[in-house]
């Protein structure tokens, strides 16, 4: 269950960082989907890796919760801001 919940709220950490660019929800959708799934299999695998082989010992699932959807959210928001077309009128 603190997997899903973790996942759930991931999906908001990445679009922080976007949330007046991206215009369209089913861009939203996709972006909270994939860093929900990322989130998900960090905290279920990695969590484990970092902490036996790099001795990093997340309690709370800090890293899987905002660091990692947060770098994919400024990823996200610099892919969107080099894709936006401008309208200008005089």
């Amino acid at each position: 269950m603190e997997v899903l919940l973790n996942a759930t709220l991931a999906g908001g950490v990445i679009m922080g960082a976007a949330c007046d660019l991206i215009t369209g929800p089913g861009f939203a959708m996709i972006a909270g989907g994939i860093a929900g799934v990322i989130s998900a299999l960090g905290f279920l695998y990695l969590n484990n890796f970092c902490k036996n082989k790099l001795n990093l010992h997340d309690t709370c699932g800090v890293q899987f919760l905002h660091g990692i959807p947060g770098v994919l959210g400024g990823f996200t928001s610099a892919i969107v801001v080099a894709s936006a077309t401008y309208n200008f009128q005089n």
